[in-house]
Parts: C-alpha cells; structure tokens; sequence
C-alpha cells in the first residue's frame, strides 16, 4: 500500500488527510505490517461532527497499492461521547 495515497471519506464526501503511518510487527509474524493514523479532529470534519452519543456514521478508506492499483473499504464508526460530556 502506498500510504500518501490513503484517505478516510465520510458520507458527505469530505475527507480526513491521513496523518502519519508506522510499521509495527503487530501481530508479532515477523512481518512489519503498516499502520495508517487520522487526526481525529479531521476525522471529525469528515464525518459531519458533532454527532450525538451513540450514534453511527459510515465511512470508507481508499488509497493505492504500491503496483500502482486501487484498493477501497468501508466500514462504521460509533460515535461513544464527547470529552466535553
């Protein structure tokens, strides 16, 4: 995978820059496997922040392999408070 190509999207289209990578052997197979973070201050901007407690927006991931071909996923975030509550 080719991390400067990865975005998070959020479902009004806008999209959350990734904000750093690292690779770790997480899982310990002697393989570095790579980790892709988001702010989550843009996470939020992506997926129409505020959102009330417990509530669940979708959202998809999409970037590039290092060939040069397309990979994309989905999946839901569950919005479990805010720091100010």
């Amino acid at each position: 995978m080719n991390p400067a190509t990865v975005t998070l999207t959020g479902p009004a289209g806008s999209t959350a820059a990734r904000a750093k990578t690292a690779r770790p052997d997480v899982n310990r197979d002697g393989l570095r496997d790579l980790l892709v973070f988001f702010r989550a201050g843009r996470v939020a901007t992506a997926v129409g922040c505020p959102l009330p407690a417990r509530s669940s927006v979708s959202v998809a991931i999409s970037g590039e392999t290092v060939p040069g071909g397309a990979f994309e996923g989905a999946d839901t975030l569950v919005v479990v408070g805010h720091p100010e509550q």
